[in-house]
């Protein structure tokens, strides 16, 4: 149970220390192009932790009928970037990119679906 809280506090900390700090400042479209990137970087630090804490997912994960790895880290991340002030800048940089799609301005419209 122990190990399982840390997993998640390490998992804040990252987001906290690393995503939150490199996001921060960004604005519009740039904001959205860090916010994908600090996401894949996300991603690959969930999976080296998973693999890192592989009993837990094993073992306690499906005996204690808690959410697997992968998705505490899924939560923390949405709950440490889009409940935060940096949600609303986030959502209000995509709902900019919508409009100038809608006027007629060429966007980079994976940056919206990612």
């Amino acid at each position: 149970q122990e190990l399982y809280a840390e997993y998640g506090a390490a998992v804040e900390k990252y987001i906290r220390d690393t995503v939150v700090v490199r996001l921060s400042g960004k604005r519009d479209e740039f904001l959205l192009q860090t916010l994908v990137s600090e996401y894949k970087n996300f991603k690959v630090y969930i999976r080296m932790m998973k693999n890192v804490f592989e009993y837990l997912n094993r073992f306690y994960v499906t005996r204690n009928s808690v959410a697997r790895l992968e998705d505490v880290g899924t939560m923390k991340f949405d709950e440490g970037i889009f409940a935060k002030a940096t949600g609303d800048e986030i959502r209000k940089a995509t709902l900019a990119l919508i409009q100038k799609d809608r006027e007629g301005e060429k966007i980079d419209r994976q940056l919206v679906r990612n």
